[in-house]
């Protein structure tokens, strides 16, 4: 696309396939992404396709880390494969310095991607958060424990800023309830339903 798409503010792709060695990540060709504040990602699951249209997480990050301005990220489906865990290990973080919503709907209890992404995500300004996994008796993947920061004599919120909190299936134990509420300590809307309702008790001193 190179420059022909100066004005490019919102991407919303189904079925992505990508790669750190993508066309568009290289050759000047991110120049278009530079403008961009709003991206959604979808893997479409009905789709026998879709097996074969994830993206590498190495350029997933290497997509996100040219979009400086992205404001919304919505990611939908299992749609960022993670072939070794020992390749992300020398991975640095993934700064989105205006990013203000993360919406999150993996689709599966158990996603791969998802710890990687959360542990490299440095958003400062986030403040929409949410996090839904379909309906099932198993809690979704519990990742409350990357949403504070460790070594401090007390931990402390990695996205302090966050205002609206939307979780489903995804704190359905006490201790990851609490978790969640020690994480978001300025939330002011709260939206919480499948197992988790029965885990939630709000009080406010």
């Amino acid at each position: 696309m190179g420059k022909s798409a100066p004005n490019l503010r919102s991407i919303d792709v189904e079925n992505l396939v990508l790669t750190a060695r993508s066309p568009c990540l290289h050759n000047h060709d991110f120049d278009c992404f530079i403008g961009v504040t709003h991206l959604t990602l979808r893997l479409h699951e009905g789709d026998a396709r879709a097996l074969k249209t994830t993206t590498e997480f190495q350029g997933f990050r290497a997509l996100l880390l040219r979009m400086p301005n992205l404001v919304s990220l919505s990611l939908y489906g299992e749609l960022i494969c993670v072939k070794s865990a020992t390749n992300l290990e020398d991975e640095g973080n993934i700064t989105l310095p205006r990013l203000q919503t993360l919406i999150l709907h993996p689709n599966t209890i158990r996603p791969r991607y998802l710890r990687y992404l959360i542990a490299m995500v440095i958003a400062p300004d986030l403040r929409h958060f949410e996090l839904v996994y379909p309906d099932n008796f198993t809690q979704g993947q519990d990742i409350s424990d990357l949403l504070l920061k460790r070594g401090c004599e007390q931990p402390t919120p990695r996205f302090p800023l966050v205002e609206r909190l939307v979780l489903h299936n995804a704190a359905n134990t006490t201790s990851a309830a609490a978790a969640f509420i020690q994480a978001f300590p300025g939330v002011d809307r709260l939206t919480i339903s499948g197992t988790d309702s029965s885990e939630f008790s709000i009080r406010r001193e």
